[in-house]
């Protein structure tokens, strides 16, 4: 996936937006659990991140419309012009978008919501149930989730990080 394009091209308008960025809250209906308390069957469970902590998910504590905005991805945002040298060093929950000239990382080691926490579906799921997405809101551009499809009670929220994420 071409996820520069997809931001670029579908994100929705304004008219639509969510009160979630005015409050800076994520979606109501979220919850975060610990995935080898909670769900002791679940493939990440009993496993370490790349930085040694627990893994977690996020699961639906009710029902989640379909296209419903789940809030803003934060982080600290990285702008790199195409023709820099040398790499920072970042967390392993950031999202990168390259374009010929230039790249952006929005990176959540410093400041991060339960977005962040939010499992790339490979090995959990036949496809994610949630796609990334810039909305338009007063003015400004989020990053944000939105949901594909209806989900389910105690269902866990899953994203395509894409191939770069898992090949680089």
């Amino acid at each position: 996936m071409d996820l520069l394009r997809l931001l670029m091209f579908a994100s929705m308008d304004s008219s639509v937006a969510s009160p979630l960025f005015d409050k800076k809250e994520v979606h109501a209906n979220l919850s975060i659990r610990n995935l080898s308390h909670f769900v002791p069957q679940h493939p990440l469970a009993h496993r370490k991140t790349v930085i040694g902590n627990e893994q977690h998910g996020v699961f639906a504590e009710e029902e989640i419309g379909e296209r419903e905005i789940l809030g803003e991805y934060v982080g600290r945002i990285y702008y790199f012009p195409s023709k820099a040298k040398g790499r920072t060093a970042f967390s392993e929950y950031k999202w990168t978008i390259t374009h010929p000239h230039y790249t952006l990382v929005i990176d959540p080691q410093y400041g991060a919501n339960a977005l962040a926490l939010i499992n790339d579906y490979r090995g959990i799921a036949k496809e994610p149930n949630v796609i990334p997405s810039l909305i338009s809101h007063k003015g400004y551009r989020y990053f944000s989730y939105l949901t594909r499809r209806k989900i389910l009670v105690g269902e866990e929220l899953l994203v395509d990080y894409g191939t770069d994420f898992w090949f680089n």
